[in-house]
């Protein structure tokens, strides 16, 4: 082969080869680029309207629990009446214990891992794991002191 040969084919790779890699490299970062940015798009409405849709749920258990007469009553003795220096375990811990059970008969609430109810200071009064493993809480005083039967 002479030089020319050689030169022609040089520069046929440097002029056609070398560019058309580059811009098919190009085209195809782009085009990856796009798709990776309409699939995280897709993933966060999907995750967005999962989210929304668990919402409607909870909310709708909730307005049910509220209208529960029985539930509420226990709700409002607790935290109108309990008192952590003058503490009457079989009241209170009865009652602790009827919300606990009215929580797990509920099928409203079987879709969540965990319910926890709260007095109106935002104090613990029950914590339910509602899974295959269940496990139930709830506060009560003893000698003034804050304590957790399971």
């Amino acid at each position: 082969m002479n030089s020319k040969t050689l030169i022609g084919i040089a520069l046929f790779i440097f002029a056609f080869v070398i560019p058309s890699g580059y811009m098919i490299n190009y085209y195809l970062e782009k085009q990856y680029e796009i798709e990776s940015k309409n699939s995280i798009i897709e993933s966060f409405a999907k995750l967005s309207s999962s989210l929304q849709e668990g919402d409607k749920k909870t909310l709708n258990a909730l307005k049910l629990l509220s209208k529960e007469i029985k539930l509420v009553a226990s709700m409002n003795l607790i935290t109108n009446y309990e008192d952590a220096s003058n503490y009457d375990s079989n009241a209170f811990n009865e009652e602790k214990s009827r919300i606990i059970g009215f929580i797990q008969d509920s099928k409203e609430l079987k879709r969540n891992d965990y319910v926890a109810t709260y007095d109106a200071t935002n104090t613990l009064v029950t914590l339910i794991k509602i899974t295959k493993e269940p496990l139930t809480l709830f506060s009560a005083y003893k000698n003034s002191a804050r304590i957790y039967y399971v």
